[in-house]
């Protein structure tokens, strides 16, 4: 039996790295747009601490380890985006 999560780009109170959502802020901050590396199209997908907390939780406590099963969980938001998005 085995269960893989496949854990997005976490973000949250206290985030000491990843820059987007710093330049965000800064970008709202100074009112200037936001700098694009490149084209911008990277695609991303976040899901907040908090957020995987609960999902990390449910993973121990909801799945049955007895049941012959394999499962994938993708932990982050359904939609992926980029930066220019």
């Amino acid at each position: 039996n085995s269960t893989i999560i496949r854990i997005g780009d976490v973000f949250g109170v206290g985030q000491r790295h990843g820059n987007l959502f710093k330049a965000i802020a800064a970008s709202i901050a100074n009112n200037q747009p936001l700098r694009l590396f490149g084209r911008g199209l990277k695609l991303r997908s976040f899901i907040h601490i908090d957020e995987l907390v609960s999902l990390l939780r449910f993973v121990s406590d909801e799945l049955d380890s007895s049941q012959n099963i394999n499962t994938v969980i993708n932990g982050s938001v359904h939609d992926a985006t980029t930066v220019r998005d």
